[in-house]
């Protein structure tokens, strides 16, 4: 099949500023496997100029392709843009297939295929397989409901060319979600697709994405990352520095840029890849996001990080305020912030501190004193972002009664206020978002380090970023003052994400229509009553020091005692173990019943449940470490993944606590 890859020009401040671009990766993910499958690949890349509309379809045309397949890293922002290029090949190309990938369309597949008839199928979730067995199904002729993670209208005729069947009805079915790749090594990247000289980035450096690991083991309430890839995973850190200076010998690549949620969430992976950069002597900068803990955590091999190449790291920190931090379930504390900042700094890595305005309604006093915890924090460089509550993320349930004060979603790029500030007009907290930047940046202490720093490579980091911090400054205000159409007394959230093509999402892992069942209908799904089929009753008096506790029938009758301290008796720690260890092990029957798959006849778990404490109070996390001897190591990891988003108590602690599904 010839097929046609398109990034879309993306409207945000990020794509529009800087006057060098990034390789679109997730579009070059997919294009390896495809040209390794014998497809004929092509990729236009609209962000330069950008393209306009009109002579991307014109190079469309001149290149006749059997599908193009349209894919974003923007999410909601990008979408409205995607479909205007979707609307127009459509009419230009009426026999190419349209797909459409990326998390926004993963999310709201439902809502896109009712309201969106130039795209024919959807890849829900990562896309390197499952759009490889997609083209194989259509240049075959075969069902396409054997094809896992995909969204099709029911009156599609497969083949290379686009056909739908005649007074047929389009509607939309989906099948079950495509297996979690677990060897990301398998899936090549094709570099071949771009021209590398067309893109820089960090002070014209000759750049790429990449990705060391995939997912985030964390579930903060702003970020929906977790879900979309559902597992943390790494690659081979030897086979990726291979890849990495592979490209620095043949494409002069000087700069990767990671694009991983979380590149440091496994100590030990991480360390592998740093000692394997450093024996390789590759001489590429390394930039990307972390999470200040993982700095603390390694604060005796940061020296390693600087050897590797690390010269930059963002710190998504987003409030100085501790409440702010509980809320959001960031799982960090301002102590922890300021001691990675300082570790950094001692290591000669660049900081940049990400902080987001608008997760709490802010009074003038708490803009105050995050302009003084700021300075306190003494980052290199600051990032000023505002709350953008996405459809698929706890946070926009928590805002759901929260009035919108940005109707565009092309806005909703964490640079533009999108929720209504009712303690402090909008205008003034542009005024102190812009004025703790100012201030920050301009602070005697980061002068110095831009100027004097005796490093060249901090220094011209710090240079960079300076540049395009002021042409982003005053183009945020210019598009305040005369391009941003806020209204008054706008709809509340959850109000308008309905209306915007947003209606009550299904998760990736969530149940999906199935070959026989009509279109999904958000109301039948969402409002059904559940059924109780069991109430559990305790009595317990005492608490977990000399405490007791009794069911109501009798059949549990514990006494408790501090761990450690005297006294033979329970606790609470060792109860959630032992229940969410039996339940999770109920529910791998029910999903490896589902999936044909027959369980040794010795499974077990071995579950530990940590208590702690910290500034912020006391806190859990967990470890479920999972024994299903016998089984192919993929095919028993896909049955955790599928337990552990059915499992109750699993459901009942995601994204409360930090928790671990170990298969051993």
């Amino acid at each position: 099949m010839k097929i046609l890859l398109l990034n879309p020009s993306h409207p945000a401040i990020g794509s529009r500023i800087p006057r060098e671009h990034l390789p679109p990766l997730g579009l070059l993910a997919v294009g390896g496997p495809l040209l390794d499958a014998g497809c004929q690949v092509r990729l236009i890349d609209a962000e330069f100029g950008p393209m306009p509309v009109a002579r991307v379809v014109s190079e469309a045309k001149g290149h006749n392709p059997d599908a193009i397949l349209i894919g974003h890293s923007g999410s909601t922002s990008a979408h409205p843009g995607a479909m205007r290029f979707a609307r127009a090949l459509r009419a230009a190309l009426p026999r190419a297939w349209i797909i459409y990938g990326g998390v926004f369309p993963t999310y709201h597949w439902a809502q896109i295929m009712e309201f969106e008839p130039a795209i024919d199928f959807i890849v829900r979730g990562e896309g390197e397989e499952t759009i490889v067995r997609l083209a194989t199904a259509l240049e075959r002729g075969d069902s396409l409901q054997t094809v896992a993670g995909i969204v099709f209208r029911a009156n599609a005729i497969p083949g290379c060319r686009r056909l739908m069947k005649q007074g047929s009805s389009g509607q939309a079915l989906a099948t079950p979600p495509a297996p979690v790749i677990r060897d990301l090594d398998a899936c090549r990247v094709g570099w071949e697709l771009i021209e590398h000289a067309r893109y820089t980035y960090y002070g014209k450096r000759r750049a790429v994405v990449m990705q060391f690991s995939r997912g985030c083991p964390h579930h903060c309430h702003y970020c929906g990352q977790h879900g979309f890839w559902r597992a943390w995973r790494h690659r081979d850190p030897v086979k990726f520095v291979a890849e990495l200076a592979r490209l620095h010998r043949e494409q002069g690549v000087e700069l990767v840029n990671l694009a991983d949620e979380n590149p440091t969430a496994d100590r030990e992976a991480w360390k592998a890849l740093l000692e394997a950069l450093i024996a390789e002597d590759v001489p590429v900068i390394l930039i990307g996001t972390t999470r200040a803990g993982d700095i603390v955590r390694d604060a005796d091999i940061l020296h390693l990080y600087r050897r590797a190449g690390v010269a930059r790291f963002l710190l998504g920190m987003e409030s100085t305020d501790e409440k702010t931090l509980q809320a959001i379930h960031k799982g960090s504390t301002r102590a922890i912030d300021r001691e990675a900042i300082r570790l950094m700094r001692k290591h000669g890595i660049i900081s940049m501190a990400a902080w987001v305005a608008g997760f709490a309604q802010e009074t003038d006093a708490d803009y105050w004193r995050t302009l003084r915890q700021l300075l306190k924090y003494d980052p290199d460089q600051i990032q000023a972002l505002y709350a953008t509550p996405h459809s698929w993320t706890p946070f926009a349930l928590q805002e759901a009664r929260h009035r919108v004060i940005q109707t565009d979603l092309g806005r909703w790029d964490y640079k533009h206020q999108v929720l209504e500030s009712t303690r402090v007009p909008n205008w003034r907290v542009l005024v102190w978002v812009k004025s703790i930047e100012t201030v920050c940046q301009l602070r005697p202490k980061s002068l110095l380090r831009l100027l004097a720093h005796p490093a060249p490579l901090f220094r011209a980091g710090m240079r960079w970023y300076s540049n395009i911090g002021r042409r982003v400054w005053c183009y945020e205000i210019f598009q305040w003052l005369f391009f941003d159409r806020r209204v008054r007394h706008g709809p509340a959230v959850g109000e308008f994400l309905k209306e915007a093509l947003i209606k009550s999402p299904p998760r990736i892992t969530d149940p999906v229509p199935t070959m026989n069942t009509t279109k999904m209908s958000d109301e039948t799904t969402m409002t059904q009553p559940l059924k109780v089929l069991y109430t559990a009753k305790a009595h317990t008096t005492g608490g977990r020091e000399g405490g007791a506790s009794r069911t109501s029938d009798g059949r549990l009758d514990v006494k408790f005692s501090i761990p450690g301290g005297p006294g033979n008796g329970t606790n609470p720690e060792q109860l959630f173990a032992v229940g969410w260890s039996a339940c999770f092990l109920s529910a791998m029957k029910l999903v490896a019943a589902k999936m044909k798959v027959r369980l040794p006849a010795d499974p077990a778990i071995d579950a530990e449940v940590d208590l702690r404490a910290g500034e912020d109070g006391y806190s859990l996390q967990a470890r479920l470490n999972v024994s299903l001897p016998g089984l192919e190591r993929q095919v028993a990891q896909s049955i955790l993944d599928g337990v552990h988003q059915a499992c109750p108590y699993s459901k009942a602690t995601r994204g409360n606590i930090d928790v671990a599904i170990n298969l051993v």
